[in-house]
């Protein structure tokens, strides 16, 4: 009878560490995936964000370049008006400004 019942308790004992294997698994595969998951939503953010800095800076440079492009559009008129008769005579007038 004590032989029987010390391999009941080896036999319960080994079912006690297959058993704590297998919640040991469960609880490492879910660690992996969260950690999977929040990293993947970190560069999922960091993506967004990078995207909305490169359209918010693209704007801002295109506005810039706009800019410039009208000032010399300006003086591009301003020099091809200067070269014309009417140009010309009405220099020595605004030559004093």
């Amino acid at each position: 009878m004590r032989a029987a019942a010390e391999a009941a308790k080896a036999d319960l004992a080994a079912e006690v560490a297959t058993a704590a294997h297998q919640v040991a698994d469960q609880v490492a595969g879910m660690r992996e995936l969260r950690w999977g998951l929040g990293l993947s939503l970190a560069i999922a953010v960091m993506l967004v964000g990078a995207l909305g800095f490169g359209i918010s800076m693209e704007s801002v440079g295109r506005a810039s370049d706009l800019a410039e492009g009208y000032a010399a559009a300006r003086d591009e008129t301003a020099t091809a008006w200067a070269n014309t008769p009417q140009g010309k005579a009405a220099l020595p007038a605004c030559a004093g400004r």
